[in-house]
């Protein structure tokens, strides 16, 4: 479904004094994007020999995988949703000499933009070992 055949729909509801009994469920999905970025023309980010994030990163890199994840649940007392999407990226040339760095305490998990510093996400990951 689109957005005109949703607008459609919606436009083509009235309305009406109703008692609802709606049962409880919960449903989630999950999507692998890279296919579909590619073919949006996208390919050049996957590519590791052709990549370039120079400009956000010190190292070469390329995008091994976009995933999308969604879910909603509705009960009595309401409803919950929840979507996220995740890039993994690699390396594509190893630096010499990494420096060890263990996240084993609590810590503060920000995606903020680039160009206005608004924070998109903030968490806070109190125990690491916890999955």
């Amino acid at each position: 479904m689109d957005q005109q055949s949703y607008q459609q729909l919606v436009d083509s509801m009235g309305s009406a004094l109703v008692r609802l009994a709606l049962p409880k469920f919960a449903c989630s999905s999950e999507a692998q994007l890279k296919a579909p970025l590619t073919a949006l023309g996208m390919g050049l980010a996957f590519d590791p020999e052709r990549a370039d994030f120079s400009a956000m990163a010190t190292v070469p890199e390329a995008i091994l995988a976009v995933v999308h994840k969604a879910r909603i649940a509705v009960d009595e007392r309401g409803t919950l949703a929840a979507a996220g999407s995740a890039v993994e990226v690699a390396p594509t040339a190893v630096p010499s000499g990494p420096q060890p760095m263990v996240l084993d305490r609590p810590f503060l998990v920000a995606i903020t933009d680039q160009t206005t510093g608004a924070v998109i996400f903030l968490g806070q990951v109190m125990d690491p070992s916890a999955r």
